[in-house]
């Protein structure tokens, strides 16, 4: 697959809108996007449970330590991990993925720029998405950056 971005990413990412008054944009972002895979797995018939997203905030500091202090604004947020079971990056989700100004989404109100209000925010994301095909299950993992190659140390694997 070509990771060429259709568009300067860096660009996207410095005139892309993050208010101080919405700090959880992001996270919304990302929640949207796993509820979009669940109900586009739901669409397909892909999926045989109910559909499920664990978010897990990761702050600095031990985890450990974390259990044992009261006061956690001492140790802040800094990353959060969301794990779905919705229908993946396919081949369909990451072309649009790559896309800057993507439309994908626009009939179930998708805007195409959550994953620029996450690098807003964040200075990278790191995606790991399991999605089936008829020749079986495949996994892609790669980083995601405001950076003009944007994608860096992408994998796939699984059944070919």
């Amino acid at each position: 697959m070509n990771l060429s971005p259709t568009g300067n990413i860096p660009n996207k990412v410095r005139n892309t809108k993050l208010p101080r008054t919405k700090p959880l944009m992001p996270l919304y972002e990302v929640i949207s996007n796993s509820i979009h895979a669940i109900n586009e797995a739901r669409t397909f018939d892909l999926l045989k449970e109910p559909g499920k997203i664990n978010v897990k905030l990761i702050r600095r500091g031990e985890e450990s330590t974390l259990f044992e202090i009261s006061n956690l604004d001492s140790y802040p947020i800094h990353s959060f991990e969301i794990r779905d079971n919705g229908i993946g990056l396919n081949d369909d989700n990451l072309s649009c993925f790559i896309e800057a100004d993507t439309d994908h989404k626009l009939q179930i109100g998708g805007k195409g720029v959550g994953r620029f209000v996450c690098l807003k925010a964040f200075e990278k994301m790191i995606l790991k998405s399991t999605y089936a095909t008829e020749s079986g299950n495949f996994t892609r993992e790669f980083e995601f950056a405001s950076k003009k190659e944007a994608f860096k140390d992408f994998n796939e694997y699984g059944a070919k």
